[in-house]
């Protein structure tokens, strides 16, 4: 595996002539930017909370705090043992509705705003009824993280 970090010649070529193109290298780049963007799920308000909601339908604690900024944060980690509960009572009811089908969210941002607020409706596989959920996430740095959180309301079918 760390053979493949080692530049070969073919690779030292083709850098070269990216860099003659001026072209190829903005696409380059934004294909790296884009990819990026990708790979890191907080980079969207969407992002966040689908990351969020599978953290809580597997209960996994660190996960789930990765998702929460601020004093909301603070206060999880404050009360870990209850928190570790009730994501394990979270997991028991999600299983027993059959697991989550659908998030359907929005979260609006305007140009350079640095917080976000909307409802997520989840909808599971099962007879369990959709429930909608108010969130408020902020923007740290280049990760959304929620900040406030709504309880859950049942909503009929």
């Amino acid at each position: 595996m760390a053979l493949a970090i080692i530049p070969t010649n073919s690779t030292i070529q083709s850098k070269s002539k990216i860099m003659k193109n001026p072209h190829k290298l903005v696409v380059a780049l934004s294909t790296v930017a884009i990819l990026s963007a990708c790979s890191n799920p907080n980079s969207t308000p969407e992002g966040t909370v689908k990351d969020f909601y599978a953290a809580a339908e597997s209960a996994d604690l660190e996960k789930f705090t990765s998702h929460l900024g601020g004093s909301l944060k603070e206060q999880v980690l404050a009360k870990k043992n209850d928190v570790e509960k009730s994501l394990q009572e979270g997991k028991l009811k999600i299983s027993k509705c059959g697991g989550i089908k659908t998030l359907t969210s929005s979260y609006p941002v305007v140009e350079g705003a640095t917080t976000t607020e909307g409802n997520t409706l989840v909808e599971y596989k099962g007879e369990c009824p959709k429930e909608k959920q108010y969130l408020k996430l902020a923007k740290h740095e280049k990760a959304w993280l929620i900040s406030e959180a709504g309880p859950s309301v049942k909503v009929s079918r």
